[in-house]
């Protein structure tokens, strides 16, 4: 029977495997292989961080800022929040969908940090507002962990629509 266990040593990474025999007089005799895959685990990792997920992020507040405010504070304010969003997804990619909506796609890793960081975004937009302090908020949905970006992008839709739902301004990752 062959049991592996990853272990680590020095700069190599082994799987080790166990096998327990009976010698010819009776006595157990355990074998043990290393396997050196610090190769084949270094790829399985990379792969695993480069993984991509999709994201769909919405400005909650477009249709107020678009109405209630003046010219000069639309385009500023507008401006200021994709800004924020390009400068936020700087190490993934960003595209603007429609005149509030932006499709970002970031690898594991990305993502991870952004988890991390609690999703800082949100406090960011918070701080831009229009003369009548009325705070500028995102909805996120992300779709992550699917085995296709079109499923990755369904899966962030369904987040979105949770977001949406209790009220916006959050991330949902499904």
């Amino acid at each position: 029977k062959f049991q592996g266990r990853g272990i680590r040593y020095k700069d190599k990474l082994y799987t080790v495997h166990t096998a327990s025999i009976l010698s010819e007089n009776g006595a157990p005799v355990n074998v043990f292989f290393l396997v050196d895959d610090t190769t084949l685990k270094k790829y399985m990792f990379e792969y695993k961080e480069s993984r991509p997920s999709v994201g769909i992020v919405v400005i909650d507040n477009y249709q107020e800022i678009m109405q209630d405010a003046k010219e000069s504070e639309k385009a500023q304010t507008i401006g200021q929040l994709e800004t924020i969003i390009e400068n936020y997804m700087a190490e993934g990619k960003c595209r603007r969908l429609d005149r509030d909506r932006f499709l970002i796609v970031a690898e594991e890793r990305q993502l991870r940090r952004m988890i991390e960081r609690r999703f800082d975004i949100l406090d960011q937009v918070r701080q831009v507002s229009l003369s009548d302090n009325v705070p500028s908020t995102l909805s996120i949905g992300i779709g992550q962990g699917a085995s296709s970006l079109q499923e990755s992008e369904q899966m962030a839709r369904q987040a979105l629509e949770m977001a949406l739902g209790r009220g916006g301004d959050q991330v949902a990752i499904k």
